[in-house]
């Protein structure tokens, strides 16, 4: 060992970690995130969109809704994950598609009707997210700011009473999804929204 040691010269500086992905070897977290975010997030022409105007779980909702990342139950069969149906617990007419369950099935369907005319607009059938949202993006900013929090307070509400037709009671009314869309969206706009 004292011959393999013969060769190498000790210097009397500090020992210091070197970040070998900066050039000047200094670490930094913006570094470390363009890093992760390269390796393991997927590109693509999605743009995430964040309402300050409902609380966090409803936008991270959102941002799954629009990557198709809810655990619906054709994305947990994709996922080679056991269950007993595909079928959409609400109407159990269609398979449970992200799709389904927030445009196509006749319970959203009437529910995006019911808000239309709570909103005394046309809004157009929308068959996913994506072209929703980009109708949300054609309307006048002041108006979009109210409608905005508007379809995030549906799609939560469809979500959760999916969830709560999943793991709660399966005869659950139907009636409470609006009911819940208005109180939702009166708590979540008058306590966010700044005065104007």
């Amino acid at each position: 060992m004292l011959s393999m040691l013969m060769n190498v010269n000790f210097s009397d500086t500090e020992d210091k970690w070197k970040w070998e992905f900066e050039l000047d070897g200094l670490f930094s977290v913006c570094s470390a995130k363009k890093i992760i975010d390269s390796s393991l997030l997927t590109t693509g022409n999605i743009v995430t969109r964040w309402c300050r105007n409902v609380p966090i779980k409803v936008n991270i909702s959102m941002w799954r809704l629009m990557w198709d990342r809810l655990p619906t139950r054709m994305n947990l069969a994709d996922k080679d994950i056991d269950i007993l149906s595909v079928q959409c617990p609400i109407c159990n007419n269609e398979f449970e598609s992200s799709d389904h369950i927030f445009f196509k099935c006749d319970t959203a369907v009437q529910l995006w009707r019911r808000v239309s005319r709570w909103c005394e607009l046309n809004m157009p059938a929308s068959d996913n997210i994506s072209s929703m949202l980009s109708w949300l993006e054609s309307i006048d900013a002041h108006r979009r700011r109210i409608l905005e929090v508007i379809v995030y307070a549906t799609v939560w509400c469809i979500w959760r009473f999916r969830n709560g037709v999943v793991f709660k009671d399966s005869n659950m009314k139907k009636s409470i999804i609006f009911e819940s869309i208005v109180i939702n969206f009166f708590q979540w706009f008058s306590s966010r929204c700044k005065k104007t």
